[in-house]
């Protein structure tokens, strides 16, 4: 089983490759005209890839975390744009297969193989942001059914999403605003109204518009835990999400220290690189070194992930928190870190400017946005007042 097992999840990450060829040649242009890179989606489902968490029992890959996370960096190493986009996806479909219940499920699931529906996230809300803690649009209800009315000032690959997941505030008898559930809607049941266009300095494929919606949905559709949405939040949508997405920054910046090295070992470019320079040397060095830090940690939250989840007590801990949003902060500023430090290394043919050859620039443009995804700043107060609780570092 375990040999079968593996020899799936090869396939897979083989897949993938594959896949990764061909998006690489629609990258360029995704990123110059900000195209949501729906050809590079399609050569996703083609392959099958939009349901490798899945279980296999219903037919899809049935895919370990560290799968995912090897196939988010195959991903982006060729289009950061389109790993994001599959990193979030992934994110969505591990909170159905973890927290939705009912007669529903598996014909959803059995859907979301064989239709490969791609689903976008609805998280953000105008005065409280992306905080997914907290909502301020409430369900209402209307008979046998709730309404659902909803403005999002960003939605990654709104227009394209076949599902939604929208977080909502579930109506309780106290309207507090920590009351949040997240509602399943399809596309063909909701009316979409598009608010704003997306014209960003990176990341400029996602197509992350302003979005409206209005549906009805049915109990079904209302995905909530009776210890509350906090058990969702560290069990599943804090952990995967920042798993997959520092996956995908960590691929991107391998992909193009690996396109940098062939650069450099080229003989036509021995003078322009002094390769007898222990100062590059040591430059190559310390950006090896940011990104080994990156992918260390990264295994290391897998591991620690994938023991709680035999264990479900050790996702309510602090010291997991900690260490959780420790992973995103680290990925998303010491990535940035090599790529810049990689561009001052490669100067200004092959580093400042666009070339064929490698695509730092854009790279560049792009990791700048990890910041501000589930923001640092937000993250790290987050930490500091967990610090207080977790008194004891030493073991």
């Amino acid at each position: 089983m375990i040999k079968n097992t593996c020899s799936l999840h090869e396939e897979l990450i083989e897949s993938a490759r594959e896949a990764a060829k061909i998006i690489s040649g629609y990258a360029n242009e995704v990123d110059e005209y900000a195209l949501f890179p729906i050809n590079s989606l399609n050569e996703l489902k083609k392959r099958k890839l939009l349901s490798i968490l899945v279980s296999k029992e219903d037919g899809g890959g049935g895919a370990t975390l560290e799968t995912v996370s090897r196939i988010a960096q195959i991903i982006s190493s060729s289009c950061l744009n389109t790993g994001v986009i599959w990193s979030m996806h992934c994110q969505q479909v591990a909170i159905l297969m973890k927290h939705l219940y009912g007669a529903h499920r598996q014909e959803l699931l059995h859907r979301l193989v064989s239709e490969q529906l791609y689903i976008a996230s609805i998280t953000t809300e105008k005065g409280k942001g992306g905080n997914i803690f907290s909502s301020i649009s409430p369900l209402t209800k209307l008979g046998d059914e709730w309404l659902l009315q909803r403005t999002a000032p960003i939605v990654t690959g709104g227009q394209y999403g076949d599902l939604f997941l929208i977080y909502m505030n579930g109506n309780s008898s106290d309207h507090s605003a920590h009351d949040v559930v997240i509602a399943l809607v399809e596309r063909s049941n909701a009316k979409l109204t598009y608010t704003t266009n997306w014209n960003s300095m990176g990341m400029r494929g996602t197509g992350s518009v302003g979005m409206e919606i209005e549906a009805s949905i049915e109990d079904h559709q209302i995905i909530k835990s009776e210890k509350g949405f906090k058990e969702i939040a560290l069990q599943t949508v804090v952990p995967i999400g920042h798993i997959s997405l520092s996956a995908s920054w960590l691929g991107a910046a391998k992909g193009v220290f690996e396109k940098l090295i062939a650069i450099m070992r080229k003989p036509v470019n021995r003078t322009k690189f002094n390769m007898n320079s222990d100062m590059l040397f040591e430059k190559l060095g310390r950006i090896r070194l940011k990104l080994d830090v990156v992918d260390n940690y990264l295994k290391e939250m897998i591991r620690q992930y994938d023991n709680a989840s035999s264990d479900e007590n050790l996702f309510q801990t602090n010291h997991f928190s900690i260490q959780i949003n420790n992973l995103k902060i680290v990925a998303s500023e010491m990535l940035y870190e090599a790529v810049d430090e990689m561009i001052n290394l490669a100067g200004v043919t092959y580093g400042y400017t666009k070339n064929d050859a490698i695509p730092l620039e854009r790279t560049l443009r792009d990791i700048k946005s990890a910041r501000l995804m589930y923001r640092n700043d937000l993250l790290l107060i987050t930490n500091g007042k967990l610090s207080l609780f977790e008194k004891r570092l030493l073991y």
